[in-house]
């Protein structure tokens, strides 16, 4: 079954997004415009599954 493409509460369809990074409970996206969006949901677990099942590259931080 394919996830929706809305995760409730974000305004973005999924096919907007490009690549995210994850810090301090909160995402930073890019979007397919190359804009930059921060989002906080309530359930951080809920939504990185839903972006990691849409394809979404996530960028780690180089340490």
């Amino acid at each position: 079954m394919k996830p929706p493409d809305r995760f409730p509460g974000f305004e973005y369809t999924s096919s907007e997004l490009k690549k995210f990074v994850f810090a301090s409970e909160i995402f930073s996206l890019m979007l397919s415009s190359g804009n930059v969006v921060h989002f906080k949901p309530e359930d951080v677990t809920a939504f990185a599954k839903w972006l990691m099942q849409h394809g979404i590259e996530e960028i780690h931080p180089k340490k």
